[in-house]
């Protein structure tokens, strides 16, 4: 028997018929960002991070991406909470086809709008 919770999930003690649980931490879920880079040179990077300032201060070392290697990065032009990691990946992907007026237009309207720019 098992009980879980949100972090923590308690196991009974497979050994004994008794009342002793032990516990096992689980690791909490990542809250993951997608975000839109504005390069010096006017193209538009997309990608994704639990932490966007830190992820944009490898982007800006030249450490961060190959693309923002080559086309370094400007400012930060749009973000977007999601709750896990493949809401994440499948927002970055939908980005990633727009071209780059209606990546820009994501940044005034809200990046949460992807879906109307995606159909």
């Amino acid at each position: 028997m098992s009980i879980q919770s949100p972090n923590i999930q308690l196991k009974q003690n497979s050994e004994k018929e008794s009342e002793f649980y032990s516990v096992i931490t689980a690791k909490p879920q990542s809250v993951w960002f997608v975000y839109l880079l504005e390069c010096l040179n006017g193209k538009i990077y997309t990608g994704i991070t639990t932490n966007v300032e830190a992820r944009f201060n490898k982007h800006l070392s030249g450490k961060g991406a190959k693309f923002t290697k080559m086309n370094p990065p400007s400012h930060i032009i749009a973000t977007q909470q999601c709750e896990n990691r493949s809401e994440a990946s499948k927002l970055e992907c939908q980005i990633k086809k727009l071209s780059p007026a209606k990546k820009r237009a994501l940044s005034d309207a809200g990046i949460k709008q992807i879906k109307v720019f995606g159909d």
